[in-house]
């Protein structure tokens, strides 16, 4: 998928990407459905993510009203997006370091914790492999995770709305799509097959716990006897929540301002100010994402992030997978 984006945002670099790709090189219907549901899912992952990030707060208090955490997240949604292209990059880049940083520290720890070399707990190794053993639940375990792996792969097309205000797209886009592997296998396949090594999929605490308390990560962290470490892996969940939220903001108002150059939203979507931000369209898909995250301030957070998370997944499979018609068409 992201060879195709690669090459695409490469010959064709635009800030709207997907819509543009699709109205140039299929039909403006596509176009527009395709950048409607890029837009859809840039304001179901704020709202999500709004919902997370709630949710990682109240691990440590449950003082501040729900309303005025989603409230702060947003407007430092806005603030980061209004720094300019180079303050968004910048951003990330300090994001991903502390994330990537961070994962490194939590594998070893996850390798500590399976020899036993943690102040609590004993050797592990691979028995949780054996017993309950993968698959646990079948095919219908399969499926109960797969919007969720979905959801936690939605963005890395980021690529390629990215490239149209790259300063060198031919040579910083080949290198950013042909690095995502690398990324992907290292956060996603080496940290899930850690955390398998130590924590089992009966776990009570992963079955019934709550917020961040049911995170694998957090688990294995307290039951070896790390929890300076647990405190730190929730401050960096935190920080990915906002990255991703961030970033959701970024790419919705881009595909806005895209859908307005084509005639297909209101002309003032397509206005940016003196510095190229385009304002109108930021702020807008901002309060489209707070409003709908506003439904989080009833007692059940869990769920609405469940259902946006669901809603951004399945968005994010149908706008990432297009890219691979528009070659055929070239």
């Amino acid at each position: 998928m992201m060879q195709s984006v690669g090459e695409l945002s490469t010959a064709f670099p635009t800030p709207s990407a997907f819509s543009t790709w699709a109205s140039q090189f299929v039909d403006e219907a596509l176009g527009f459905a395709l950048v409607s549901i890029v837009d859809e899912t840039g304001v179901d992952l704020q709202a999500a993510e709004l919902s997370g990030a709630n949710t990682i707060i109240r691990y440590w208090t449950t003082a501040v009203p729900v309303a005025v955490w989603i409230s702060l997240f947003m407007l430092v949604f806005i603030g980061i997006n209004f720094l300019g292209v180079k303050g968004f990059a910048d951003t990330e880049t300090v994001f991903t370091s502390i994330k990537f940083a961070f994962v490194f520290i939590v594998i070893i720890s996850c390798i500590i914790i399976s020899a036993g070399a943690a102040p609590k707990g004993d050797t592990i190794g691979f028995k949780f492999w054996s017993n309950p053993g993968p698959f646990n639940n079948g095919f219908k375990g399969f499926l109960s995770t797969f919007s969720t792996s979905i959801f936690a792969l939605t963005g890395t097309e980021l690529t390629g709305i990215t490239a149209g205000e790259s300063a060198n797209p031919k040579e910083s886009v080949p290198r950013a799509a042909n690095s995502i592997w690398i990324r992907l296998g290292f956060f996603y396949i080496v940290g899930s097959w850690m955390v398998t090594m130590v924590v089992p999929s009966t776990n009570d605490q992963l079955l019934g716990g709550s917020g961040v308390n049911a995170s694998p990560f957090v688990i294995a962290l307290k039951a070896g006897g790390l929890d300076p470490l647990a405190h730190m892996m929730n401050a960096i969940i935190l920080i990915s929540v906002l990255s991703c939220g961030n970033s959701a903001l970024y790419a919705g108002s881009r595909t806005l301002v895209g859908l307005a150059h084509i005639k297909l939203a209101p002309r003032v979507f397509a206005k940016c100010d003196k510095y190229g931000r385009p304002s109108y369209a930021t702020i807008f898909i901002a309060l489209a994402g707070y409003a709908l995250s506003l439904l989080n301030i009833s007692n059940n957070g869990a769920v609405v992030f469940a259902w946006f998370s669901s809603l951004a997944a399945l968005a994010g499979i149908w706008a990432v997978r297009t890219p691979f018609l528009f070659p055929a068409f070239l």
